[in-house]
């Protein structure tokens, strides 16, 4: 074979080297995995915001509970759970009719212990006007007891003239210290009238406040976010014990 022809065997075969080489990189790069995209930006300052998703429960920062002052039979109930009220709104009320018979019954112990104190200040005036009376006939009498003294002494008048009227004398005295003594009863018995009026009246007070309080009213703005009663039960007063927790505004 001649030299030139060898030459180009050899060329040929570099070449077909050269092309397997580059068809199998290019194989290669195009079945080779794709890296991850990143993106770049110019550093900046910027407010993280971070989000936390939890599940609880919401409690109010101020609960009232709402319990009556009285015992008795809830008649009217005007709220249910959930509802918006206002300070000074009507929630409940208690069956007031025994409460009504109190206070009635207590109006008319205050009549009577009047009706007392006024008759023992009569009584005061009566004795008083009795011992003006006796006194004015005991000063006659010693008038009259001091010149029949004379008259006796000579001789005008009998003993039994002038013990007459000695016994006139002592028994004007005995009904001064009788009337006398009539008017201290009577005053003490005044005093004793006077105190039973003002107990009277002082309980009648307590009966009328017993009877207001059959009314439940809110004591402040809110929201009633539980209800333990409902119309016809019987609920106990805090004035008694604990008391039954009737609702609660939050």
């Amino acid at each position: 074979m001649s030299k030139p022809k060898r030459s180009n065997i050899i060329i040929f075969a570099l070449l077909g080297v050269i092309v397997i080489m580059v068809a199998a990189l290019a194989w290669r790069n195009k079945n080779k995995p794709k890296g991850e995209k990143v993106s770049v930006e110019k550093a900046e300052l910027h407010t993280i915001v971070e989000e936390v998703s939890a599940s609880g429960k919401i409690f109010p920062q101020t609960e009232v509970k709402i319990s009556s002052d009285v015992s008795g039979e809830v008649v009217e109930l005007l709220v249910e759970e959930g509802d918006s009220v206002v300070s000074g709104q009507l929630l409940a009320r208690i069956d007031p009719e025994a409460f009504e018979s109190q206070v009635e019954r207590g109006a008319a112990s205050v009549n009577t212990a009047k009706a007392q104190l006024a008759n023992a200040k009569s009584q005061v005036d009566q004795f008083t006007a009795q011992r003006e009376q006796i006194m004015a006939q005991l000063i006659n009498a010693r008038e009259i007891d001091a010149r029949n003294e004379k008259l006796h002494k000579q001789g005008v008048i009998s003993d039994a003239d002038y013990q007459q009227s000695q016994s006139n004398l002592r028994a004007l005295e005995a009904n001064l210290k009788a009337a006398e003594a009539n008017i201290r009863a009577s005053e003490e018995g005044a005093r004793a009238a006077k105190f039973s009026v003002e107990s009277a009246e002082a309980s009648l007070k307590e009966l009328r406040t017993s009877l207001r309080r059959t009314d439940i009213f809110a004591p402040m703005s809110g929201i009633i976010s539980s209800l333990s009663i409902e119309e016809g039960e019987r609920v106990v007063g805090t004035i008694q014990m604990t008391g039954t927790e009737m609702m609660r505004i939050a």
